[in-house]
């Protein structure tokens, strides 16, 4: 258990070094060129699909949490449902 809890004091450096290659990562890909006139056509597509899915996942969710919210309130008190809600 001693070499468990000494392994511990890594762990944040290990989430700094996973934050900067990943930063690494997507520099590289971003500097990368955005193809031909017809990749640039499909990924215009493929970026307002993604948008219009957002948008609806984003209604259906905002739905969800007024719903919880105010089940939460009614079952239990203001104080648990604006945990729920933070």
């Amino acid at each position: 258990m001693s070499t468990l809890m000494s392994l511990t004091k890594f762990a944040p450096w290990l989430g700094v070094v996973g934050l900067v290659v990943a930063y690494m990562i997507y520099s590289y890909v971003k500097k990368q060129p955005n193809g031909n006139a017809e990749i640039q056509s499909l990924e215009a597509l493929i970026h307002d699909g993604a948008m219009a899915f957002l948008k609806k996942e984003y209604v259906y969710l905002a739905v969800f949490i007024v719903v919880v919210f105010i089940a939460v309130y009614a079952g239990l008190n203001i104080q648990t449902a604006l945990a729920f809600l933070t």
